[in-house]
């Protein structure tokens, strides 16, 4: 029942809810919401006055058990106009009870009376529209995935100061919405980044950077790196703590598989390598694909290398293999936000290539940047390939 009438609920979501909510639409993934947050970054650096961009990871305490149906089925009115299913909804929410086994016995039942019911479909759907009334404002951005929620924003030379306190007054009406409804941020939890241009020597800006947020009295731990959806992000965008990881994993794949591996034929081995191995490597490869530094690309060609003395596989061939899925991923994802008018990164990559410049040495066209690191990003990528049809290969 769940699942039938889950494309009502979806339908609702796509027209009223928050195009930054990249959880359960079709044709997005997590991918999408690191672009977008990727992007922002890059693109506040990019601008003439020395910038620098903070974000703030918010970390959510056993989110879904925290929700209160009465405030959900309010929000559910503002999205969903058939009386029915609400009504539904509302009895799907309600009547649910809990036992706690202990050895041999099992204590009384109780009713549970708060947060959604989960491992269905519609659980994460519920959270999302719960949570819809935490969106971005004119200064700062917020990119949802579910209930990893990130906040950024930009702060400038010239108006720092009021950037700062913005900044502040949001994360302070963020964390208010949270208490109202019910929603337990983990402090301890919750990492701050802070992106900059290279030599900042503005006063103000290093202040402003030095300052730290602050929720319900408690300092916000400062890093340098974080997990965001599964892949690491470092304040310096060169993804190398992401490839490690990363190599780590295909690694530890690989031994596992070392002594079994020779006796299957060449193409099971090569089967194994597309199964268990290349997908964990260009997960979420149009993020990183252009920020990837050589010596990782070197530490990436060293591990084929392994793979070729474990699987007897040609080096070359695990290489064409590397390179055409990240092509391929890339190439999905530019035709996925190009179909999709509501996604926030397609105005920006349209409006970048109609943003061209006219290059006198060799006469061609490219769009405008500023930084490499804007250079390397994946809106200014995907223009360049729509005009050019232009993309190197990841090794």
């Amino acid at each position: 029942m769940q699942k039938l009438l889950l494309s009502y609920v979806t339908q609702s979501i796509d027209e009223h809810g928050d195009p930054n909510q990249f959880a359960y639409r079709k044709g997005i993934s997590c991918t999408d919401a690191i672009l977008t947050l990727v992007h922002g970054i890059v693109s506040g650096l990019n601008c003439k006055q020395t910038t620098i961009s903070k974000v703030l990871f918010l970390d959510f305490s056993s989110a879904f058990n925290t929700v209160l149906p009465n405030r959900l089925l309010n929000d559910l009115c503002n999205f969903i106009d058939e009386p029915w299913l609400i009504h539904w909804l509302r009895d799907f929410m309600q009547g649910w009870s809990r036992q706690v086994k202990l050895d041999k016995g099992y204590t009384t039942t109780s009713e549970i009376r708060v947060g959604v019911p989960q491992g269905g479909p519609l659980s994460a759907l519920l959270f999302t529209i719960y949570t819809d009334c935490i969106r971005s404002n004119s200064n700062c951005s917020v990119i949802k995935y579910a209930d990893d929620t990130v906040l950024s924003c930009n702060i400038t030379k010239g108006s720092h100061q009021q950037n700062q306190h913005e900044y502040q007054d949001f994360i302070t009406s963020i964390v208010s919405t949270c208490d109202q409804k019910n929603l337990l941020l983990n402090k301890k939890k919750c990492k701050e980044m802070v992106f900059e241009n290279i030599n900042i020597k503005h006063r103000g800006l290093i202040e402003k950077r030095d300052e730290r947020t602050i929720i319900h009295n408690t300092s916000v731990e400062r890093t340098s790196s974080t997990m965001y959806l599964g892949v690491c992000i470092d304040n310096k965008l060169t993804f190398s703590n992401h490839i490690s990881k990363v190599l780590a994993k295909v690694y530890h794949i690989v031994a596992t598989l070392m002594y079994i591996a020779p006796h299957f034929p060449v193409h099971i081995r090569e089967r194994v390598f597309e199964a268990s191995i290349l997908p964990n490597i260009i997960y979420a490869v149009p993020v990183w694909y252009h920020f990837v530094q050589i010596k990782d690309k070197k530490r990436l060609l060293s591990f084929l290398t392994y793979c070729e003395r474990i699987f007897g596989l040609n080096h070359n061939l695990l290489k064409d293999k590397v390179n055409t899925a990240a092509r391929k991923e890339f190439e999905r994802l530019l035709n996925n936000i190009q179909r999709n008018e509501g996604h926030p990164l397609h105005c920006a990559i349209n409006s970048l290539c109609n943003k061209t410049n006219y290059n006198l040495r060799n006469a061609a066209i490219t769009p405008r940047f500023r930084i490499e690191l804007y250079r390397n990003s994946f809106v200014y990528r995907a223009s360049m390939f729509i005009q050019h049809g232009a993309l190197e290969p990841l090794l």
